[in-house]
């Protein structure tokens, strides 16, 4: 059973590892391109306002250094920080380490504990590689990162979900969603939420079976049975006031 879960903008760079990394010629190519780009260049491509290309060119400038992050560290979006690592137990990081692949258009499908730089870059970007797009030049590798047949339990966005061919694995797609006056409540921000203390479920209980899965309570979810399919497992809570 493997857990996957899109990358995110917002980094946490107070966890240094001095520890070099080892980039995949996949990688190392998009790394070079980056280098070779002017500031105005890299701006047009990545689509951003002149602070963030201050951010940027220090992070492609420290792509030289020895510095580096572990993963799931590094990240530091809505869903991590509902992750609340800081509560998981050694078993529960060593099961991450061994369940969760984090997905990036950087690096590709990484481990929750490789070590990486921080960097700004996803599939909506107009960088190409050759005349491939991202997420064609993507796709293979995202393709041969599991076996056929195993079961990918997605918490990713469809952004990067959307590399693989599904119909390759046992795929679980999760929905997350509030009650609020009678009406149910869908967005980004109750997605990410949810895929975070999902995270931090599955970790906790060290779940390798599906049906235990169900038993997901964090913050006042519960299965919703009569929403959920075999390849759909959706949760409901009551929205706070």
């Amino acid at each position: 059973m493997q857990i996957i879960i899109s990358p995110a903008k917002e980094m946490n760079l107070v966890h240094p590892l001095a520890q070099d990394w080892q980039l995949s010629a996949e990688s190392q190519e998009i790394v070079t391109h980056l280098k070779n780009l002017s500031p105005s260049e890299l701006k047009k491509t990545l689509k951003i306002n002149d602070s963030l290309l201050t951010e940027n060119l220090a992070y492609i400038r420290a792509f030289d250094k020895t510095i580096t992050y572990k993963a799931i560290d590094m990240y530091h979006g809505l869903a991590y920080r509902w992750m609340d690592l800081d509560a998981l137990d050694q078993s529960a990081l060593t099961y991450l380490d061994d369940h969760l692949t984090i997905l990036s258009a950087l690096y590709g499908p990484v481990p929750a504990n490789q070590a990486i730089k921080p960097y700004r870059l996803d599939f909506t970007t107009s960088l190409k590689l050759g005349k491939k797009s991202l997420k064609a030049y993507w796709k293979p590798v995202y393709n041969k990162t599991f076996t056929k047949g195993e079961t990918i339990l997605n918490l990713a966005s469809d952004e990067f979900s959307s590399l693989f061919k599904q119909t390759d694995y046992q795929w679980i797609d999760f929905e997350f969603q509030e009650l609020k006056e009678g009406k149910v409540k869908k967005h980004s921000t109750i997605s990410k939420k949810g895929r975070g203390r999902m995270v931090k479920f599955l970790a906790q209980h060290q779940i390798v079976d599906l049906a235990k899965i169900k038993d997901f309570s964090e913050d006042g979810y519960y299965y919703k049975a009569d929403l959920s399919k075999p390849d759909l497992f959706v949760f409901e809570r009551l929205a706070d006031n």
